[in-house]
């Protein structure tokens, strides 16, 4: 009886051990085929095929990601649908993580900009609200905020927004152009 049991054990932690051992294999198997995945992609950006580059982003992507490659393929998407200005695609990334809007700038102007063509300023100056302060792209937000006053029908409160303030470089010389086009 003490036999069986013995064999029993044995073979259990055989079969265990390699049915363990066939999952780490099988994960260590993924792990490296995304990585590729994701190097090849890089590759088309860097080559400046960034449709091709989103289009194996969403085709290609694998059903299960590790942690710390699931948010650099997150981002790599997401830097392909702003670079691109896929609005379609990108509504999906915010439908997913509506967070994308409080974290990446470039993001939320281009998704502030839909929404402003759009005429939904109550979510625009949500957004607008969130960034408020912590703009790197400031002339961006500037010319946003002057389009969301016209869109809301304040002529006149854009045309003093844009008579206050002064610009550099390109920035400044569209303020005077849109100042110019009210005057």
């Amino acid at each position: 009886m003490k036999k069986i049991i013995i064999i029993v054990c044995i073979a259990c932690a055989i079969l265990g051990g390699a049915f363990w051992g066939g999952l780490a294999w099988r994960d260590y198997i993924r792990e490296e085929r995304a990585v590729l995945l994701i190097n090849e992609i890089q590759q088309l950006v860097d080559a400046g095929k960034k449709q091709e580059a989103l289009y194996r982003l969403v085709r290609e992507r694998p059903l299960q990601l590790p942690a710390h490659l699931e948010k650099k393929w997150w981002q790599l998407e997401l830097d392909m649908v702003v670079s691109l200005r896929d609005l379609s695609r990108h509504e999906v990334m915010i439908n997913k993580s509506p967070d994308v809007l409080t974290e990446n700038e470039a993001a939320s102007l281009l998704w502030a900009r839909h929404l402003l063509h759009l005429r939904k300023t109550h979510e625009y100056d949500e957004i607008r609200q969130s960034w408020s302060g912590r703009e790197k792209d400031k002339g961006k937000w500037f010319f946003l905020d002057v389009d969301a006053l016209l869109v809301k029908g304040d002529k006149d409160a854009a045309v003093d927004l844009l008579a206050s303030m002064s610009l550099t470089g390109r920035d400044e010389q569209q303020r005077k152009i849109y100042l110019a086009l009210f005057q």
